[in-house]
């Protein structure tokens, strides 16, 4: 019976240092996730802050910051050795890594991608796109039509 109460508090113990260890990894992992049913996310990826298309690309999303607002809408700036989230905090290496695989963004390529609630994809371009595009996109979504019908009711 001792032997058998000791296997079982060792393999508590296993399991939760197992646990506290995958607690850890979805900090960095799955950053995403923070947004999902929040917001909406705007990747923009460019080789580096420098890109002319990704400097136009910005300062058009910039000018239009009460629209994003409006919309939930957060940017994300994705560069081969670095990045920032809306907040201005740094990306973690393997983040980058992870998404310019994902999206599959060449090294020297801009991409726009368009995030929504959901966490699914709902344009991508590797041109720099007008924001009225995005904003028009949004609009035409069902979540975004409810929250407007919500908003005009208060």
């Amino acid at each position: 019976m001792k032997g058998k109460i000791e296997n079982n508090v060792r393999l508590l113990a296993i399991v939760s240092v197992i646990l506290f260890f995958i607690s850890l990894h979805p900090l960095k992992a799955q950053r995403m996730t923070e947004h999902l049913w929040e917001n909406r996310v705007l990747l923009l990826f460019s080789p580096n802050e420098e890109s002319k298309i990704f400097q136009t690309q910005l300062q058009e999303f910039i000018i239009s910051e009460e629209k994003m607002i409006d919309r939930d809408l957060l940017l994300y700036q994705v560069f081969n050795n670095s990045g920032t989230t809306p907040s201005g905090e740094q990306l973690a290496k393997e983040k980058l890594m992870s998404w310019r695989k994902k999206w599959q963004v060449e090294p020297e390529g801009f991409l726009l991608v368009l995030i929504g609630k959901d966490g699914g994809t709902k344009y991508k371009s590797p041109e720099k796109t007008d924001p009225s595009v995005i904003f028009d996109l949004i609009d035409s979504m069902p979540m975004r039509r409810a929250e407007m019908k919500n908003k005009s009711h208060r």
